[in-house]
């Protein structure tokens, strides 16, 4: 999304403020052919603030979610595009280490070890 808000309380991402979506049906210019590279063979991934992304060939799918954000509400609800659900609609959560840090094997900027 662009020019929305997210928090990050703990281990969770919380949408505080709607923006425009990212992902649109339509594009005005393309600099990058993803059909082409699904084409070729390639995996293709979109990864984003609320979850990650995949490209298919029958569109884009929801791979896993930010831990704190609701797909129905804060996914699948502002998006201006079809986007597919894993079989069963149960979509995996993404690790809380990515929000929070938590048992990290990186150091943060200027953080001793």
């Amino acid at each position: 999304m662009r020019g929305g808000a997210l928090a990050v309380e703990g281990d969770r991402v919380r949408l505080r403020r709607r923006g425009r979506p990212k992902f649109v049906p339509r594009l005005q210019e393309r600099s990058f052919d993803a059909a082409r590279a699904l084409r070729a063979g390639k995996r293709l991934f979109y990864v984003t603030p609320v979850g990650l992304f995949r490209a298919t060939s029958r569109g884009l799918a929801l791979a896993a979610v930010m831990p704190g954000i609701d797909v129905e509400r804060d996914v699948l609800g502002v998006a201006a595009c079809p986007i597919r659900l894993p079989r069963g609609g149960a979509v995996p959560e993404l690790p809380r280490a990515l929000v929070d840090g938590a048992g990290r094997p990186w150091r943060r900027s200027g953080e001793q070890r």
